[in-house]
């Protein structure tokens, strides 16, 4: 369950009187009351797109057998907004108790900043470095900037193609925290989000570092600088004397509360700060997870050498809520800024200090060991097809959405994700096709303008709320007890659990220029793909876990390679006819 923290009446006052002090402009929420609702396909339309979903896994009997298979119980339940929020939240993330640092949070990297060079050597490990703390404290500032604006509610509201887009996801972005829960987890979450610290992670220890006064005023970036370099030396000053104890509550009610999370890494290795693919595997899992905060909604990371990414927890946002925030940052963090005023009576950062049981240690000791092992499983490997933008797809006669593959649901109220089945009798054909001699090449070429006919199709129903996926999900989740269960027959059938089997977990976050994420799979023998489209290139991230023998991140990366390549000459060829 998602729930918003009760403010004191002293500050929730005041956060109103901001709020109703901006009205010239478009509020951020002004079309949240023109969305629809997310409708309820009808059984026969999904029913009819889920087997033709199912035709390139099953055989002739397979898919026989499968169309018998249409007893579902229809219900609908009474929602505030939207009758899938609930149950996607709770079914693809807070029910789920496998550990959510790999599996459910994604990562990002932020492109290079010239304003603050990366380091030619790597830095002493164990220190922070003078580049780490300035780019973090730019990046803070600039973020911080996004969330007064926000609370302002001056956030310009988004839309695509004139649909207004449902706003509501920013809500959660900043002050909100994953907390565990025995059987289902909860997002706690504030907004306006007022609080006056962010949560500040370096050499395995956490720090409120205060970011407003107590009347709000934001701290300038000088302030920022000074209190990041204070809380750095307070860490180690600690370390050296060891900690004192505290009550575990008290940290725990600091840590969530804070806006979001500050990662400062000075103990990776300098290979891995050396390689693109090794920051990115910092950026997803640092050290066995150390040195970060999971359940904050976003964390900003950034290396010893400069080098800056992001976490996020997937549950209570999608990524392109939080990478629009990240790629703001990233583009107004080169150049001048327009700074604040310093805020007088700032408080001092403090570390959060723990009296830990040795019970509790113990746990840890053994979860440590499981986060290593699962961190070391992980592969990622990084990819860029530099003639291969959305131009040059163009020239194809195709749109760019054609190789999307994560529909938004955002036209509707507190609308999040569908997914596209990609995987369509018209993309098998010409797969099939592509690598045949005896197949002519516009042959070929038509086959490939009918895979990309079905799957915008697809695509174009998916965004309208007419998806198989979450349709069904609802519906599976309305099943009450063994005799329904017994009825709805379809969820018992091999055919459907080999269908949601997602070997292929794909998601695009574009443009990728200055940021590009990526996730791990979401089966053992799977792959998580992410890619973002610019005009004259794609940039992609691949993710296997190494202890499949079914799949090999390396091998696919320079098989989509090959295929862009053969593609790509494909239609060249065709041109020159």
């Amino acid at each position: 369950m998602l729930r918003y923290s009760v403010l004191s009446s002293t500050r929730a006052i005041a956060a109103r009187r901001i709020i109703r002090a901006y009205t010239t402009a478009p509020s951020t929420f002004s079309n949240q009351d023109k969305l629809p609702r997310l409708p309820i396909p009808s059984l026969e339309a999904t029913a009819s797109r889920y087997l033709k979903s199912l035709q390139p896994l099953l055989t002739g009997a397979e898919y026989a057998r499968a169309e018998k298979a249409q007893r579902l119980q229809s219900a609908d339940q009474a929602a505030a907004h939207s009758w899938l929020e609930d149950i996607w939240l709770n079914k693809a993330y807070l029910e789920w108790r496998e550990p959510s640092y790999i599996n459910v949070n994604w990562f990002a990297c932020i492109a290079d900043n010239p304003d603050f060079p990366v380091a030619a050597t790597a830095p002493s490990p164990g220190q922070a470095s003078a580049v780490q703390i300035g780019r973090a404290a730019r990046l803070i500032a600039h973020v911080l900037e996004f969330n007064d604006t926000l609370n302002k509610g001056q956030l310009e509201p988004e839309t695509a193609r004139g649909t207004p887009l449902c706003m509501n996801q920013y809500k959660s972005q900043f002050g909100t925290t994953r907390i565990a829960r025995a059987n289902c987890d909860e997002i706690v979450s504030q907004y306006p989000a007022t609080s006056r610290h962010i949560l500040l992670m370096y050499r395995d220890q956490a720090a409120s570092v205060p970011v407003y006064n107590a009347h709000g005023e934001r701290a300038s970036l000088a302030q920022i600088t000074a209190q990041l370099a204070l809380a750095v030396q307070r860490i180690d000053k600690l370390l050296e004397n060891g900690p004192l104890p505290r009550t575990i509550q008290l940290a725990l009610e600091t840590a969530d509360s804070a806006l979001f999370g500050v990662a400062l890494d000075v103990d990776v290795e300098a290979a891995l700060l050396e390689s693109a693919e090794g920051c990115a595997a910092t950026f997803c899992h640092s050290q066995a997870g150390r040195n970060r905060w999971y359940d904050k909604a976003f964390q900003i990371i950034v290396l010893s050498n400069g080098r800056a990414g992001v976490n996020g927890e997937h549950a209570p946002v999608d990524a392109l809520t939080t990478g629009r925030i990240a790629m703001e940052a990233a583009i107004k963090e080169r150049g001048p800024l327009k700074d604040t005023k310093p805020a007088k009576g700032l408080d001092e950062p403090a570390p959060l200090l723990w009296h830990v049981p040795g019970s509790v240690l113990t746990a840890i000791d053994k979860v440590r060991g499981d986060a290593s092992r699962l961190a070391g499983n992980l592969r990622i490997r990084l990819g860029n097809a530099d003639q291969f933008g959305a131009q040059w797809i163009k020239q194809l006669g195709v749109s760019p959405d054609a190789f999307f593959q994560t529909a938004s649901l955002r036209a509707f109220l507190h609308g999040r994700t569908e997914t596209i089945r990609s995987c369509t009798p018209e993309a098998i054909a010409f797969a099939r096709a592509f690598d045949d001699s005896d197949v002519t090449l516009s042959r070929k070429l038509a086959l490939f303008q009918q895979a990309v006919g079905a799957h915008i199709e697809y695509t174009r129903a998916a965004a309208v709320g007419k998806g198989i996926d979450r349709h069904l999900l609802g519906l599976r989740v309305q099943i009450r007890d063994e005799a329904e269960a017994s009825r709805a027959t379809l969820f018992q059938d091999p055919s459907y659990v080999q269908s949601m089997s997602f070997a292929m977990s794909t998601s695009n976050v574009s443009p990728g220029e200055l940021f590009r994420g990526g996730f791990a799979p979401v089966i053992a023998d799977g792959y998580g793909i992410n890619y973002a489209l610019d005009k004259s290139d794609l940039k992609f991230t691949v993710s296997d876990w190494q202890s499949s023998q079914a799949t090999d991140a390396e091998q696919l990366r320079q098989t989509i390679y090959r295929t862009l390549d053969d593609l790509h000459a494909a239609a060249e060829a065709a041109k020159s006819k």
